[in-house]
């Protein structure tokens, strides 16, 4: 900037400004010069002074607009602060009244909780929009192969507008609506992102693969594929190749260190949510999208449905926790928690005597700040043992699932659906033309989303490792009885909610409020489910949006809290973690650090009965009365025990093993333990702490989780080899047997799909029995002795025999 001009805005502002500004002023002068030239209509014949002053003019016109924005964020905060504040003292004097310890600290709990509900419903609507193209590009053969043809003809379609292939083409159209109407919802919320003139890919960078590459082979393998029109000089000409190759530069060191390269040491943390999305240029604009594929193939993570899911998760959240807490959430939220410590006069307060969450770990897994690894490489490493741990460790855990029967048909009745109903929801959720009608009401949406957070406590991460998870739940059957479970429930409760909504909000059952209440459904809410057109019999987000004359914000609220409140009583009925047993599991530590990976490997799979005892002690203070809550109680442990009894059976009748005896008071002992999701506490209930489970393994082990357990069986394994090594000549024998009959059931039980349930007994009895029984002579006979010992059962397919010679018994389960 020339001296004069630095004077001009001197006197302008008043004062003299600071070389940053200068610099600032200068870039933008820059930006608007390439971009006009790129957009306006016979650039090239205007003078530099003409070039100079529109660009001067269009930089005056975002300045000021950027003011605006600033000052409509400021306004949308203080709303968001007053509005919230009140509520919370609203909840706070509602809770104290039901005898609840620190109601404030209880109140913003529940906030945070319905934030995530709504978080949710935000992305189911979302998700359902781009059915079409998650399906046109998802995984075949169980998800473990991706088909590249249907990948690059979907990305063509969106990219370059290619409409030979019509599925495709249809299916890019919907996903670009959905796009763009994530982008100016957002905008409404207080970000400003802009638009691009061509359709939107997500470009996943893996930063490791990028840092590991190097600048100069990076930017050899990205320079060629560049759209080179995009890149243009301030007086419309194009950028030659050592101008390209400069921003190439600066793209990479950002890239290669996730930003840091541009942080400014000394200065305050990140502004607004909403602000980290002003002026968010791209610098790499791809030439077509055979060339955006061949990028990400290289130097992106994932494949191109995670990347897709993981945009709209990630805008979603930012979506949601912008209209709940305005444009700066962590702002509202502090003001939140100091107002909840000084009013309750307490520091540090957990959610509940069971949890061990604190107010700040529940907000950061919340906003998504414990996600973001430390170390991705480190973060990787970890996820993907804990991956492969899934795929080893629940090829059975179809058979421990029996249990979300009883639980989804009480639930519903709490939530107002009828016995006869609640029965048929149990299937109401099978069948394609099921699954279509859930997806096109957004309900039931974990499995278009690529989710299956039931048995461990995170998103499987990208990779072979993650696939193979995947897969896994798939053969095992599991996820498409859950999801099949869920998708009924949601239909079910949308039926039941197109009844309720009939009655007006003051006089809805104490019951009833009190659940809307607690997950965040307002009267405003239910006053615009009550304008709402039924369709099919239902509640749904179609009908809500196609009131007339209601706000936009307004129904985009009543639509995401009916979506969050649906799949929020979903994942009661059919149990998933939930925001505060995913604070307590992680207290607060970010991925890729050791502390948080090593908590995070030690409750693998311990996020489900804590799911159990969190969500259902919340329902239970919910109910008024005490006869209401003991019946829930006896009700929910009767029918957990019960279930837990037919589980622990079938499991033992699909490993060759007689039922066993239902009559001592040790069996339902064991079924309740197994109905409650412990089963790691069922071994040692029968076999104490030096017991073997299951797998063989000490039972002290398991206590350490699926993978310490694992490496503590195998470092025994290898004390054991180093025994036989060092054995003397006479126990040398005995020793390399014993050796290799551990080595074998380590691996056994480490070997993806052998171990599935239907085909478990198969690969033992015709393979396994008679490897350990010539690794370790007496093999099998010890198998009966503690089969007989343990519960006095015997083997309708002996240990052994290729084919079983008879039945299950089944008169055993009677004590005879």
């Amino acid at each position: 900037m020339q001296p004069a001009c630095i004077e001009e805005v001197a006197a302008a502002i008043g004062r003299a400004p600071s070389a940053a500004m200068v610099a600032k002023v200068e870039a933008d002068l820059m930006r608007h010069l390439r971009q006009l030239a790129r957009t306006e209509k016979g650039w090239g014949g205007l003078s530099r002074e003409q070039r100079m002053q529109r660009a001067a003019e269009a930089a005056q016109a975002e300045a000021l607009a950027d003011a605006q924005k600033a000052a409509d964020r400021k306004a949308s905060r203080l709303v968001a602060q007053v509005r919230e504040v009140q509520r919370m003292e609203a909840r706070a004097a509602q809770l104290k009244a039901q005898g609840v310890k620190n109601p404030h600290h209880a109140a913003l709990f529940e906030r945070m909780r319905t934030a995530d509900d709504y978080v949710g419903g935000v992305r189911n609507e979302y998700m359902a929009e781009i059915a079409d193209a998650v399906h046109s590009v998802e995984p075949q053969f169980f998800g473990l192969m991706q088909n590249p043809e249907n990948v690059r003809a979907f990305a063509r379609a969106v990219m370059d507008g290619d409409t030979s292939n019509p599925v495709m083409s249809k299916a890019a159209q919907a996903y670009l609506a959905a796009m763009e109407d994530m982008r100016l919802r957002s905008n409404a919320a207080g970000t400003d992102i802009g638009q691009l003139d061509y359709g939107y890919l997500p470009q996943p960078h893996d930063v490791g693969r990028v840092a590991r590459a190097g600048k100069q082979a990076w930017m050899d393998f990205v320079f060629p594929r560049l759209k080179r029109e995009r890149y243009v000089t301030e007086d419309g000409a194009p950028m030659g190749d050592a101008e390209v190759l400069k921003l190439l530069e600066s793209a990479y060191d950002t890239i290669s260190t996730e930003g840091r390269n541009k942080m400014v040491p000394g200065t305050a943390g990140q502004g607004s949510r909403a602000s980290r999305f002003d002026d968010a240029h791209r610098v790499l604009h791809f030439k077509d999208a055979d060339a955006h594929l061949d990028y990400v193939d290289s130097f992106g993570r994932g494949s191109l449905l995670e990347s897709i899911s993981g945009h709209v998760g990630g805008m979603s959240k930012n979506i949601g926790l912008m209209e709940e807490f305005g444009a700066n959430p962590n702002t509202t939220y502090r003001l939140l928690k100091d107002t909840a410590e000084k009013l309750d006069n307490v520091t540090g307060a957990r959610a509940a005597w069971h949890e061990l969450a604190t107010l700040d770990m529940t907000w950061d897994t919340l906003t998504g700040t414990t996600a973001q690894p430390v170390s991705a490489g480190m973060a990787r490493f970890f996820q993907g043992v804990r991956n492969f741990t899934t795929a080893t460790k629940l090829q059975g855990v179809l058979l421990s699932s029996f249990t979300d029967a009883p639980l989804q048909v009480l639930v519903g009745k709490s939530a107002g659906i009828p016995l006869g109903e609640g029965m048929k929801s149990l299937v109401r959720g099978f069948g394609k033309h099921a699954k279509a009608s859930a997806e096109d009401l957004a309900l039931g949406m974990d499995e278009i989303a690529g989710e299956m957070a039931r048995w461990h406590q995170s998103n499987l991460a990208q990779g072979w490792t993650a696939k193979l998870a995947n897969t896994t739940m798939k053969l095992t059957l599991v996820e498409g009885w859950t999801n099949g479970l869920r998708r009924g429930f949601a239909l079910t409760l949308s039926r039941a909610l197109e009844r309720h909504r009939m009655t007006d909000w003051g006089v809805l059952d104490e019951f009833g409020r009190r659940r809307l209440e607690s997950a965040g459904v307002t009267e405003a809410d239910w006053k615009i489910w009550q304008m709402a057109e039924a369709q099919d019999g239902m509640l749904t987000k179609n009908s809500i949006r196609a009131i007339e004359g209601v706000p936009e914000a307004d129904l985009n609220r009543a639509t995401a809290r009916l979506l969050g409140y649906i799949d929020s009583e979903a994942r009661t009925a059919v149990l998933a973690p939930d925001l505060t047993t995913r604070a307590t599991i992680q207290q607060g530590t970010k991925a890729g650090t050791f502390g948080g990976e090593m908590l995070r490997s030690l409750m693998l799979f311990k996020s489900f009965p804590m799911a159990i005892v969190d969500k259902h002690l919340r329902r239970l203070r919910n109910i008024p009365t005490a006869q209401g809550k003991v019946a829930y109680s006896v009700a929910m442990m009767a029918s957990l025990q019960l279930f837990g009894a037919v589980s622990m059976q079938l499991k033992d009748i699909v490993q060759g093993k007689d039922p066993r005896d239902m009559t001592t008071g040790k069996f339902w002992a064991a079924a309740a333990a197994q109905g409650g999701g412990l089963g790691v506490f069922g071994d040692i209930l029968y076999t104490g702490m030096g017991g073997e489970a299951r797998g063989g393994q000490a039972n002290w082990t398991s206590l350490l989780g699926p993978v310490f357990g694992n490496v503590m069986d195998a470092f025994n394994i290898a004390r054991k080899g180093a025994g036989w090594v060092l054995a003397d000549e006479g126990k040398a024998d005995d020793a390399r047997r014993n050796f290799g009959a551990e080595v074998l059931r380590f691996t056994k039980g480490n070997m993806p799909f052998v171990n599935l349930w239907y085909l478990r007994a198969a690969v033992d009895h015709m393979l396994l029995h008679e490897l350990q029984e010539q690794l370790s002579p007496g093999y099998l006979r010890r198998m009966r002795r503690k089969a007989q010992k343990e519960w006095g059962q015997g083997f309708w397919w002996e240990p052994g025999e290729a084919t079983p010679e008879r039945a299950p018994n089944l008169e055993t389960a009677a004590g005879e």
